[in-house]
């Protein structure tokens, strides 16, 4: 079976305290994975791992692609926008610092993914709802071409519509680009929305990994749910 990611005993430490703990897995190609846990489990230290944002200490992760061709997309959970930037300069971000052409037949295109209309190229992200600045936060991203899209809390501080237009977004990578993506979250709606394959997290260590069904006759997601409640 052809995988996008694979992740073979992972290690991360901050000032002697293990962050990850022997993490090991294997994402088919095109599938989307969603990684749950507590606030502090590793969630994200995780994801930024997988994402080459942070070096992880002791393991091997291994791409579909080669270095040479690989590119990892990765949204923040906050979006990093450029607020002195309009929107189609923080689009075309990537491809300006790259050398790469910017063009309004490549812009019009990646607006029509995200649902997005001309007229909001010439804003400027203060002006935009946020559920709109996630989904310019995608395009940009998309413009890059990305074999795995990272995916950090993005329904976080969003309503429950523009939560669903995330979940359309993300399957829609996956059904009509052909990609994959790791998606970390506490909104369960989302989770089980768009995940193919199911991760628990719990201080560190991965404690659960199978498809929806056996997620829920897992103790995992019980005990997920329970702290879902007191947040």
């Amino acid at each position: 079976m052809k995988y996008s990611v694979k992740l073979d005993n992972i290690y991360k430490s901050f000032n002697n305290k293990t962050i990850l703990n022997d993490i090991s897995f294997s994402l088919p190609k095109n599938n989307n994975l969603v990684i749950l846990g507590g606030s502090g489990s590793g969630k994200t230290i995780l994801l930024k791992t997988i994402g080459k944002i942070i070096n992880h200490d002791h393991g091997n992760i291994l791409y579909e692609h080669d270095n040479e061709s690989l590119n990892i997309g990765f949204l923040f959970q906050f979006n990093a926008l450029f607020d002195s930037l309009s929107i189609r300069d923080n689009i075309g971000f990537y491809l300006d610092n790259n050398n790469i052409d910017n063009s309004d037949k490549k812009i019009d295109e990646i607006l029509q993914l995200v649902d997005l209309k001309k007229d909001i190229l010439k804003k400027y992200p203060y002006q935009l709802s946020g559920g709109m600045q996630k989904r310019v936060a995608v395009a940009r991203v998309m413009l890059m071409k990305p074999n795995l899209l990272l995916f950090d809390e993005p329904t976080s501080g969003l309503d429950p519509i523009n939560s669903q237009n995330i979940a359309k977004l993300i399957n829609k990578v996956r059904d009509e680009y052909k990609g994959s993506s790791i998606v970390v979250t506490h909104d369960i709606d989302l989770a089980f929305h768009v995940g193919d394959f199911f991760a628990f997290i719990d201080s560190g260590k991965m404690t659960f990994w199978g498809n929806k069904k056996e997620l829920l006759d897992s103790k995992c997601f019980e005990r997920f749910t329970n702290y879902r409640r007191l947040v």
